[in-house]
């Protein structure tokens, strides 16, 4: 990854907002209202696009991204699993730097979600003064990957697992929004 793209990244961990996506995708699921959506394409080629949305469960962030690399749909890319396994290292990241206490992280698990392979973690911790419970759920799909993290305040008002496959199954199953078309397979041309 270049210096630049690296540098960006740093940002957007920290808070820094990229380049608004012109049309909102639908609401994915009741309850959930979509707040914003990002590409950080022109910024940094890899980083792909967000999508955030907020409820009185919390907040949900949907990225799309590919790191300038074709992914194998599924679980299967040989980098997939060092990806993943560095999504879990970035949250330990942030407990070290103070920005979250009291971290706790649960089993890695593969599910099945409208018919998608998604790797899971999940991590309990305290923000702002406020207990959390989040998930996260990685999968590669369009020769993208698609990342789903998942924030609820504690205590959730359901099962957070069912809120989650509840989310994205009404997710993956609305109109593609902006930054949500599959990349073409590898050799075609635009």
């Amino acid at each position: 990854m270049s210096l630049r793209a690296v540098l960006l990244l740093t940002a957007l961990l920290a808070g820094c907002q990229a380049a608004p996506l012109r049309p909102q995708a639908p609401a994915a699921a009741p309850g959930w209202m979509q707040v914003s959506a990002y590409s950080y394409e022109q910024e940094a080629p890899g980083l792909g696009s967000s999508r955030k949305y907020e409820g009185p469960a919390g907040f949900i962030d949907v990225y799309r991204y590919d790191l300038r690399q074709r992914w194998q749909n599924g679980l299967g890319d040989p980098a997939f699993n060092p990806h993943f396994l560095s999504t879990v290292a970035d949250v330990k990241q942030m407990a070290a730097q103070g920005r979250y206490s009291r971290l706790q992280i649960g089993p890695v698990q593969d599910v099945v979600i409208a018919g998608k392979p998604f790797r899971t973690v999940s991590y309990r911790f305290r923000v702002h003064g406020r207990d959390m419970q989040s998930l996260t759920y990685l999968t590669a799909t369009g020769n993208r990957l698609l990342k789903y993290r998942m924030s609820y305040f504690e205590p959730p008002a359901m099962d957070p697992a069912e809120m989650t496959r509840r989310f994205i199954e009404t997710d993956l199953s609305r109109p593609p929004a902006e930054g949500d078309e599959p990349l073409p397979p590898p050799g075609s041309s635009l």
